[in-house]
């Protein structure tokens, strides 16, 4: 009787502990799909930063090519003070 007994609350106990495991492989899922799109995220980030980046690189901005082309002008007026009648 005692053993009956004993055997009922080991099946209890297990099939209590496969439906806990049950749902920590579930809520394990669920987190591994929102680290996922956690990380997607971050990608996509870091491509934006590195294509602006790279934009920036290759297009100066306004302001950087104004004063390229005065640093240009001043070049040309310090060289033809130094020779002048050339």
């Amino acid at each position: 009787m005692a053993e009956e007994m004993f055997e009922g609350f080991v099946a209890r106990e297990r099939a209590r502990l496969h439906g806990e495991r049950e749902a920590v492989f579930t809520a394990q899922h669920e987190l591994e799909g929102k680290l996922a799109e956690i990380n997607r995220e971050l990608a996509a980030i870091d491509a934006y930063e590195a294509a602006k980046a790279r934009q920036a690189a290759h297009f100066p901005s306004p302001s950087a090519r104004q004063a390229a082309a005065g640093a240009q002008r001043e070049q040309a007026r310090c060289a033809s003070e130094a020779h002048p009648g050339k």
